[in-house]
């Protein structure tokens, strides 16, 4: 796979960790002062090393400048998915973490050298009256460390308690509490640190067309469902098999990726969908090989739409057709493709057919 290869190819900060975040005190109800603690811990665990904290896409700047100045770390936005944002840096961490994310098992199953990756259990908590439905986000954090108890790919520890919290300290004012990356792929990444910026020797022309030849291609796939079926799309490959797949377009330029889902959403069932109704739950990047033998690299953007009931589809785009299937009768489809199978298997495998519109939102949201 394309970022494979070329995390096993990069250089190590063995001074660097990566705290991976999660909207836990924003969108789940989990108290502030409980998760500003845990953090201190931590860094004091991986005291003389820089600790830096990656805002989840959910955590607002606000929330992220807060912890900045509490925590006196660096706070970074970055506008791809972690695993693409690695790739672009000159040396990468040499320890990962977080509370549980996909992050971590896709970074698990690159089998990367000198790469640590750690998940913290997070400890029981008491959420807030009106976040009680939250609770299902604490059950799905149980399936991940269950899953990685045996120390496979990932390390599943308790939150450290032995040493000192570290003190709150503001930032003195001339340095920026929240740091927002650069996406240009020059420089690294690593210089949004706060060090002084490396001097930077541009590649080649040729070199970067190459490199941006390489880049995948970025996806936007609707999941959508109405009355515990799912819409699946007739998909003729090259070498004239049929099968059945999730709908799925390509991101055009100049668009956010709400807007394309919106988009696709809309011209395929012939409705104006408002705004917000396609709710971003994952992303992943796949590795395609055609019947020829040439693989192509996507970064594939799932998104998630219930509807009250089935629609007609109006457009068709590249499929033969649409129809609306009951999870367990696509699975038993020998046609239904590898992506669209997984997706629909880890719903059947943790919740019942009926319950699957909920289910959607629990197991393929990134943390």
């Amino acid at each position: 796979m394309w970022f494979r290869e070329r995390l096993r190819n990069s250089e190590t900060d063995e001074s660097l960790v990566h705290f991976l975040g999660a909207p836990l005190v924003e969108r789940d109800g989990v108290p502030e002062a409980a998760y500003i603690r845990w953090l201190k811990n931590l860094i004091a665990h991986y005291d003389g090393k820089r600790f830096v904290y990656i805002l989840h896409p959910r955590e607002s700047n606000d929330w992220g400048k807060k912890l900045a100045q509490q925590l006196n770390i660096p706070v970074v936005r970055q506008q791809l998915p972690y695993e693409i944002e690695l790739c672009m840096m000159r040396k990468r961490p040499q320890v990962v973490a977080s509370w549980f994310c996909s992050a971590l098992d896709n970074l698990g199953n690159c089998g990367v050298p000198n790469l640590e990756l750690v998940a913290y259990r997070l400890p029981k908590v008491k959420l807030a009256e009106d976040k009680q439905r939250q609770g299902k986000i604490l059950e799905a954090a149980e399936l991940f460390y269950r899953r990685h108890e045996g120390g496979d790919k990932v390390s599943v520890r308790e939150i450290p308690d032995g040493k000192p919290v570290v003190a709150e300290v503001a930032l003195p004012s001339e340095q920026p509490a929240l740091f927002v990356a650069d996406m240009a792929l020059f420089p690294p990444t690593d210089a949004l640190y706060p060090q002084p910026r490396p001097k930077v020797v541009r590649p080649r022309a040729e070199v970067l067309q190459q490199f941006a030849r390489s880049l995948p291609v970025i996806m936007v796939e609707l999941r959508i469902a109405a009355r515990g079926r799912v819409l699946l799309g007739h998909a003729l490959e090259e070498d004239k098999v049929r099968r059945l797949a999730l709908p799925m377009d390509f991101w055009l330029k100049n668009e956010s990726l709400d807007d394309a889902a919106r988009r696709i959403a809309s011209t395929l069932l012939g409705h104006e969908m408002p705004v917000g109704r396609c709710v971003q739950v994952g992303h992943n990047v796949r590795e395609v090989i055609t019947s020829n033998g040439k693989s192509s690299v996507q970064l594939v953007y799932a998104y998630e739409l219930k509807l009250p009931d089935s629609l007609p589809v109006a457009n068709r785009w590249g499929y033969e057709s649409f129809e609306w299937w009951e999870p367990a009768t696509a699975l038993a489809t020998p046609i239904l493709g590898a992506q669209a199978r997984s997706v629909l298997a880890s719903l059947s495998a943790h919740h019942e057919v009926g319950g699957l519109l909920s289910g959607f939102s629990a197991l393929q949201m990134r943390y």
